[in-house]
């Protein structure tokens, strides 16, 4: 049978090593993965089925109705304020506010304000 490549004019020919002439630590085993031919009994396997659930909604209750949402922000609140040093009272009182209408950076400052003076007149100290 005549060789079927063509080789080119000037070109060496190279010739494959011998197993016996190659080092072991060359040599290094690679696996092929073999080709797995699909048969349509493969095929079948790896096919997915959906199974379909009938909607029995009729016979179950309907959800439950969320509860009501109070809006409160048209309501009155009692608000009682008191600061305290040791066993007296300093500031003592009680608002009807809305929501949004109390402030406690005023209220902090003046309860600081009082105490300061109160504790001028008890002779004492606080931190």
């Amino acid at each position: 049978m005549p060789n079927l490549t063509v080789r080119k004019s000037g070109r060496t020919i190279k010739r494959k090593t011998s197993p016996s002439t190659r080092s072991d630590t060359d040599s290094t085993s690679r696996s092929v993965p073999k080709l797995v031919k699909r048969t349509p009994k493969a095929l079948q396997r790896d096919t997915i089925t959906v199974a379909t659930v009938e909607d029995d909604s009729d016979s179950e209750s309907p959800p439950p109705v969320p509860a009501w949402i109070n809006d409160v922000s048209n309501e009155i609140f009692v608000l009682q304020k008191s600061c305290m040093l040791g066993s007296v009272a300093i500031v003592e009182d009680s608002d009807f506010v809305r929501l949004g209408e109390f402030s406690f950076r005023q209220f902090e400052t003046s309860a600081i304000g009082k105490l300061t003076k109160a504790s001028e007149e008890g002779k004492t100290t606080f931190k």
